[in-house]
């Protein structure tokens, strides 16, 4: 069981926990797996983030690169 946010150009989405498709990191740590959170970059649809040479993509990868480099505070804990 994992947490997940999706990461959205205007918000932020949580989800879980929710039975997801185990990797490495999580069975060796599956004790802590409260420590963990998966994050998904979308546009608002949900679906991802398509190039358009004819718009200027750039407020939304700040935001994107916020996240990244900021981390996602959530209920006193920082997820980096």
């Amino acid at each position: 069981m994992t947490y997940k946010a999706t990461v959205t150009p205007t918000g932020l989405l949580l989800r879980g926990p929710d039975a997801s498709v185990s990797n490495r990191v999580l069975r060796k740590y599956s004790d802590q797996s409260e420590y963990f959170l998966r994050v998904f970059f979308a546009d608002e649809d949900g679906m991802s983030v398509l190039h358009d040479p004819r718009a200027s993509h750039d407020n939304v990868y700040a935001r994107f690169r916020n996240v990244l480099l900021g981390g996602i505070p959530i209920a006193g804990r920082l997820y980096t």
